[in-house]
């Protein structure tokens, strides 16, 4: 939803003053479609302190399907994927850090919001 899209905004660009212009779906015709989730690209264009920015997006959220949902529930599938990128990573990432480490942890993809509702 919109007002979740403007929670992530504020909370990757650690500001309040934030208006979404548009949100279009990018992906088309083909959405993905997991057995655990769905994902949509989206194509976000807001005001963010004054500057105009632009997001382009994947959007994991549960999938449309009853049984499927259910079940993602059942496992606390997305609940323990936004645990270990919201939470965990980060730490590890620092403590590697502290330690000159850094190397050792593989490349992961940028997350700049996870949220379990």
């Amino acid at each position: 939803t919109e007002e979740r899209i403007l929670r992530a905004i504020k909370s990757h660009e650690k500001v309040e003053d934030v208006t979404i212009l548009t949100m279009e779906d990018a992906s088309g015709n083909v959405k993905g479609e997991g057995f655990m989730s769905a994902l949509v690209i989206l194509k976000v264009e807001a005001i963010v302190d004054g500057e105009s920015k632009t997001y382009s997006w994947v959007v994991k959220s549960m999938p449309r399907d009853p049984n499927r949902a259910m079940m993602s529930m059942k496992l606390k599938a997305d609940e323990r994927e936004v645990n270990f990128f919201g939470n965990l990573l980060p730490k590890l990432k620092d403590f590697l850090s502290s330690k000159d480490a850094s190397g050792l942890l593989p490349n992961f993809c940028s997350v700049p919001y996870s949220a379990w509702t």
